[in-house]
């Protein structure tokens, strides 16, 4: 997958204090605290990730890690 097509996804910082969503790519909590590299990122079928973690995914693979749905932008 292309820079430009995951620019395409929204991706948005978690604050402290947020429900944490749990990113299955690392095995950790998102939440940013700060990191630049601990945005969210959500994939068109809503699952959420840490931005650097899902577009390293996506450079690989097209489909999300948990259910196997090819992602299209």
């Amino acid at each position: 997958m292309s820079q430009e097509e995951l620019n395409r996804l929204v991706c948005y910082k978690q604050l402290n204090g947020e429900n944490s969503d749990f990113c299955t790519i690392c095995q950790e909590n998102i939440n940013a605290n700060n990191d630049p590299n601990k945005y969210v990122a959500i994939l068109p079928c809503t699952h959420k990730y840490h931005r650097r973690c899902i577009f390293i995914w996506l450079r690989k693979q097209r489909r999300c890690p948990i259910d196997n749905i090819e992602v299209i932008l």
